[in-house]
């Protein structure tokens, strides 16, 4: 999908985006950018200067690649009932408040998705209105490798997940790095950033209060839909150990966050 639309698109091409073609993709990659770009440790807590020449990236690629037939190409993320039954994101829930250790998360959860479930079925119809483009979907400081100087766009790398979808989710999975990379960072903040850089680029402006509630829906259908994984890596293992314990942390936060606006 990612090659297909690469080769479809006039503004944004590999000198910015780059495919990984094998299992050592990434050595291949790293190869083919110049001395001048640098990659962040995994587990680097972003600052927003550091984030906003990768937000324009995903600007350029987002606009480059919205007036491109999508509709063939999978969604990203689905409305969670499309993708998880609302039994099995619930059922999720409830595997942690039965479980020991993480009786107290799953606790707090339960009210929160029940709440966020029903409110994204009431939403559903208007979201899929929305104009779709070329995800990443695998955003974390790990895929990017940033200018030594200025505030370049960054490059973007490992592209076997690309997927299609609002460009809310993109700007909304930066929440959910398992690593906690966006510690540093708010919300409004970072999706105003992403919304000036589109802003630089195209003439199409996004009202701000439309895309906040885009993002919030973002943020609220990628937390449940995270649920039945890590409830399955919960029963698969009998814990939850380094990036899922990081990742059930993420879940909370967001969804408790999008259930309190």
């Amino acid at each position: 999908m990612y090659s297909e639309c690469l080769s479809a698109l006039s503004t944004v091409g590999p000198d910015l985006l780059h495919s990984e073609h094998s299992s050592q993709a990434n050595r291949l990659v790293i190869a083919d950018l110049d001395i001048d770009h640098y990659f962040l440790p995994v587990q680097h807590v972003w600052s927003r200067e550091e984030l906003r020449p990768t937000l324009e990236t995903l600007a350029l690629l987002h606009l480059s690649a919205e007036s491109l037939p999508l509709e063939k190409y999978p969604l990203l993320m689905p409305a969670p009932d499309r993708r998880w039954e609302s039994d099995i994101i619930q059922r999720a829930v409830r595997s942690l408040v039965d479980d020991r250790t993480y009786a107290s998360q799953g606790r707090r959860l339960l009210p929160v998705v029940e709440l966020l479930l029903k409110r994204m079925a009431d939403q559903f119809d208007v979201w899929q209105q929305v104009s779709r483009t070329l995800l990443h979907s695998d955003f974390n400081c790990s895929n990017v490798a940033l200018e030594r100087t200025g505030e370049a766009p960054a490059r973007l790398i490992d592209w076997h997940i690309a997927a299609s979808g609002m460009a809310a989710f993109e700007i909304a999975s930066i929440f959910f790095q398992p690593h906690h990379n966006h510690r540093n960072l708010e919300r409004r903040a970072v999706l105003g950033d992403y919304l000036e850089a589109r802003h630089r680029l195209s003439e199409n402006l996004l009202h701000p209060d439309d895309e906040w509630d885009s993002f919030c829906y973002a943020t609220a259908a990628n937390g449940l839909s995270y649920l039945p994984p890590v409830a399955r890596q919960l029963q698969a293992t009998g814990s939850l150990q380094g990036w899922w314990s990081n990742m059930l942390a993420a879940i909370v936060d967001n969804l408790t966050w999008c259930a309190s606006l």
